[in-house]
C-alpha cells in the first residue's frame, strides 16, 4: 500500500493530513513526520514513504538532498514536494503551479506582473508569472537577493526593484502579487493608486490586506484573491504529483470551510 506524508518541523498543526484523507477517501495513508533535524525526517521518507509534502524549515535542504528536480523546483531552489521515480527522489514545487492556475483564471490577459517579496513564495510567484509571457519585477527589501534572484534566470523577463519602488510599480503592473508575511507599513497608502488591480496574496493565517483595503480594491474593479485560495490550489496541484491521480476538490473544500478557511 502507497503511504505519503509531510514532514517539517513543526507539523502537528497541518491540516494536509485531513485534506489528503478527503482528496481520496482515505484509500492512501498519509502521517505528520515531524523530526528536529532535516536528515531524521528524510530518512523516515527514504525508509517508508512514495512521496512527502514539506514545510518549513526543510524546503530548501528537501530540494538540495533530491536526485533530481523539475524545471520549477531547479528555478525556485526549493521544493515542498519529493517523489520517488523508478528508485531516483524527484523535486517539485507546487506553489508554482498554483500561481500559474491563478494567473490563468484570475487575469488572463495581464501583460505585467509586480511581485512583492522574494522568499520561497515569491520566487515561485516570479517564476510563474514569468514563464506565462508577464513582464515581471521581483521587489524586496534586501535589493540585492531580488537582483540574484532575476539575473539567474536571463532567458525570462524579469526585473528587480527596491520596497521603496512597490508603490510606483503597481501603478504599471496588471497583477500584484503579495507574499511578505506581514504588511510592509501601510498597504492602502501604498497601493492607493493602483487599486484597480488584481491582487493576490500568499499569506493565509494572518492577511496583510485588511478588509477595508479589499473592499476599496473591489469599488475600483479590481480583484482581491486570498492566500487561503493560493493553499487550496498548491494543494490541489501538489497531490496530483505526489499520487499522479486527481484529488476530490469539493471534498477538500469542505475540509477547508470546516476548518474556518
Amino acid at each position: 500500500m502507497k503511504r505519503f506524508g509531510i514532514i517539517g518541523n513543526p507539523v502537528a498543526h497541518s491540516l494536509s493530513p485531513a485534506l489528503f484523507k478527503a482528496a481520496y477517501g482515505g484509500k492512501w495513508a498519509y502521517d505528520l513526520i515531524e523530526e528536529e533535524t532535516f536528515p531524521a525526517a528524510w530518512n523516515r521518507f527514504l525508509e517508508g514513504y512514495d512521496a512527502i509534502n514539506v514545510t518549513a524549515p526543510f524546503k530548501q535542504d528537501a530540494f538540495f538532498a533530491a536526485g533530481r528536480a523539475t524545471e520549477a523546483a531547479n528555478a525556485i531552489g526549493a521544493a515542498n514536494i519529493i517523489f520517488k521515480n523508478r528508485g531516483v527522489t524527484c523535486s517539485d514545487n507546487s506553489d508554482y503551479r498554483a500561481v500559474e492556475r491563478l494567473l490563468e483564471v484570475l487575469c488572463p490577459d495581464a501583460r505585467r506582473a509586480l511581485i512583492i517579496g522574494c522568499g520561497g513564495a515569491g520566487k515561485a510567484a516570479a517564476h510563474a508569472a514569468a514563464s506565462k509571457g508577464l513582464q515581471t519585477t521581483i521587489a524586496n527589501r534586501d535589493e540585492k537577493k531580488a537582483f540574484e534572484f532575476a539575473i539567474s534566470h536571463p532567458l525570462l523577463d524579469i526585473h528587480w526593484a527596491g520596497l521603496a519602488d512597490a508603490g510606483h510599480l503597481a501603478g504599471l503592473a496588471d497583477v500584484i502579487i503579495y507574499t511578505v508575511p506581514v504588511p510592509i507599513g501601510s498597504l492602502g497608502r501604498i497601493f492607493h493608486r493602483a487599486l484597480g488591480k488584481t491582487y493576490i496574496e500568499a499569506n493565509y493565517k494572518d492577511p496583510s490586506f485588511s478588509p477595508e483595503l479589499i473592499g476599496k480594491i473591489r469599488s475600483r474593479g479590481g480583484q482581491y484573491c486570498s492566500g487561503k485560495e493560493w493553499l487550496l490550489l498548491q494543494a490541489i496541484e501538489g497531490y496530483k504529483i505526489l499520487t499522479g491521480e486527481d484529488p476530490d476538490i469539493e471534498s477538500m473544500k469542505k475540509v477547508f470551510e470546516n476548518n474556518g478557511y
